[in-house]
Order: structure tokens, then sequence, then C-alpha cells
């Protein structure tokens, strides 16, 4: 088994992610697209905190005309990995879809999908012949009269059948730090059936796992649990399957085995053996997928990690430096503000390089107003 230095796991998948000093420009919509496919998925349970995440990826491409293609049919909103909404390609959303739609969605609402989904698909039919598109108050109305519930039943539908890809949303509002969510057909709206899919739940995850694995290893089990919310024996039933074709590696810091894809055995040697990708700085986003990690991993990237990290997990806005956490940073009045651990003089002067290229870019998401 391959014995790696563990500050060295941090740097290798920084440079995967595009994070390091050899990041490579996202000057195209295409590059744009293969980012998001890396990362399987931005995180965006807030407005703005996808583009944010992108600033520190090497985003070069202007504010509006990501705006556009985040509002586009390429990409997918929806909720996925442990019920939390992110944006990824329309290429993926199937996948992704499937892999976690019964942790998405309520009991009850499964129970009556057999006896009783045909005559809410028809009563939604009837809906939409009238209007193209409700807000969540017109949805309910809507959902009142025609399937006669109540207001809380309207409103746990309306949650399911968004979450089980019968309706999506699609964001109406002209300046891009405020949201008009207006509820559509999804396949009306993007014209295809994101349930049509002729592979099992079991597949999509075995799936979704090895894309991780390639795009974040090393990773130990119990980091693609916390970053996925599959259950330990799903992601086990994965790694026997594909035992070919992952390697298996140890650490002397972390307690249990990393994975790596095996075609990456002969780049994670090189870099183990050339150091020399350093003295960068990035800011990174609340609940980046980069650093999200499970307890035993996070050590990697600051030994006082739970200075970065909340009582339930998530991380904070973290300031990283060579791959490691150095302090936190907000954004107010287009100025950050850091709250930076003890540092040397030259990585201050490279923090602050990327502090002003990073409030140009903030400051950009301030002033867009989108004309429809």
């Amino acid at each position: 088994m391959l014995e790696i230095e563990s500050q060295m796991i941090q740097q290798y998948r920084c440079q995967k992610m595009n994070l390091s000093s050899n990041q490579v420009d996202i000057d195209s919509i295409e590059k744009l697209k293969s980012l998001l496919d890396t990362y399987i998925g931005l995180h965006s349970a807030r407005i703005g905190r996808a583009y944010v995440s992108l600033f520190s990826k090497g985003l070069e491409i202007p504010i509006n005309e990501v705006f556009t293609f985040f509002n586009s049919k390429d990409i997918v909103k929806l909720r996925s990995f442990r019920t939390t909404l992110h944006k990824c390609t329309k290429e993926l959303s199937k996948v992704i879809h499937k892999s976690t739609l019964k942790r998405k969605t309520t009991a009850d609402f499964r129970n009556m999908l057999t006896p009783n989904m045909t005559f809410v698909e028809k009563s939604l039919d009837t809906i939409y012949k009238k209007e193209k598109s409700y807000s969540q108050a017109e949805l309910e109305d809507n959902l009142i009269h025609y399937l006669h519930m109540n207001r809380d039943q309207s409103k746990r539908l309306i949650y399911n059948l968004w979450n089980s890809g019968i309706l999506t949303v699609v964001n109406e509002s002209e300046i891009l730090t405020k949201e008009k969510r207006k509820f559509l057909l999804f396949k009306d709206y993007y014209g295809f059936d994101i349930n049509d899919l002729n592979k099992t739940e079991q597949n999509c995850i075995d799936e979704i796992v090895m894309h991780y694995i390639r795009n974040f290893g090393p990773v130990t089990l119990y980091d693609i649990a916390w970053w996925s919310g599959f259950s330990i024996s799903e992601i086990q039933s994965t790694l026997k399957k594909q035992e070919n074709n992952i390697i298996k590696l140890k650490s002397k810091e972390i307690p249990n085995i990393l994975f790596l894809s095996k075609c990456e055995e002969n780049n994670l040697r090189y870099n183990n053996k050339n150091n020399s990708l350093q003295n960068w700085a990035r800011f990174l986003s609340f609940e980046d997928s980069s650093i999200k990690a499970y307890y035993e991993t996070r050590s990697l990237f600051n030994p006082d990690y739970k200075d970065y990290f909340n009582k339930i997990g998530e991380v904070y806005s973290t300031v990283l430096c060579d791959g490691l956490i150095v302090g936190t940073w907000s954004y107010k009045n287009q100025k950050i503000n850091m709250q930076l651990n003890s540092i040397t003089q030259k990585n201050k002067e490279i923090i602050n390089i990327e502090k002003d290229r990073m409030e140009k870019r903030l400051s950009e998401i301030d002033s867009l107003i989108i004309k429809h």
C-alpha cells in the first residue's frame, strides 16, 4: 500500500480542483461546464454562493455571461447531496437525481405515488394549461382547489413534486442577488424527463462515488459519506465492485484508508516528488466542497480545524494558502474582512493580492442587474 505524506494530499487535491498555483483560467462556457462536472455541481442554497465559489477557481468569464448560463436550460438546479440545492450540468443531472431521490422526498409522498400519482399529474396538466409558471402561493391555491387539500398539505406536496423532478424552479428576478421563484413543469421547461433513466439507484450511486474519488481523491470512506449523504454500506458496495479501478493509500495522520482512482497513481507519485506548486492563496465560499471532509481528514487543512467548521460540520468562508486554511473572511460594503492566523510576511503579501482580486470580482455581483 502506497504511503503518502499528509501535506501532499491536500496539495494534490487542490491541483486537481483548479485551486493551486497552476490554476487554469476558466474563460469559456465549455471550461465552466467541465469545472461544474469536476465538482459534481456547485452548492447553491444561498443566492450568489455559486458565483463566489467560482471566483476562487479561476473564473474569468464576465459575471453577466455566467448569470445567463446559470439560468439557461443547460444548467439544472436541484436538491441533491444531503438534500442541499446544487447547480449541475444537464448531462449529470439524471444520475445525481436518481442517486439522491429517496433521501429528498418524504415517506408519505412516496407512499402516495403508486395509487394517486396519475390523478396528481392530471391535475398538474390542467393547472399548467392555464399558465406556464406559478409563484409558490399561486400554485398552493391551485392545488388546494383541484386536489381538495389544505394549505400545509399543498406546501408539502410542492416540496415533494419539486424534489421528485416533476416540478422545477426558475428565478425570474432581474437582480442577481434577489430571488423570484416560479414553479414550472420540469419536462416542459427543460425538454427532457429527469426520471427517465434506465439505471438502478445503486448504479447511480456507483457512478457518483467513482466520480467523487476521481475528482476529490485521495478520500476516505467517511469523507465520501459525509459529502454525499450515501450510507456506508452503499459506498462499500461501490468500492468492492470497483476494487480493480481503485488504489488504497495510507497516511500517518489519518487512521483510515484513503482511496484514489488507479489511473492517477503516476500523477500522485510525480506530485509527491515535485512539491513546487506553492505560493498561492484562495478565498473559498461557505461550505465549499473542496474542503468538505469528515472529522478525521479535517486536520489536513489545519490542526485546529474546529475553528473553521461549525457544530454541524459546515465549513466557514475560509482563506486557503498553499492548501492550508489560515483564516476566515467575510464581505461587506465592497470590502473583504479577514481574520488570519499567524502567517509569514510572504504569505500575507500573496493573500493580499488575492484579496484585491476577489474584491473586484465580488463587486460585480453587487452592481449587476440583468435585463430580460
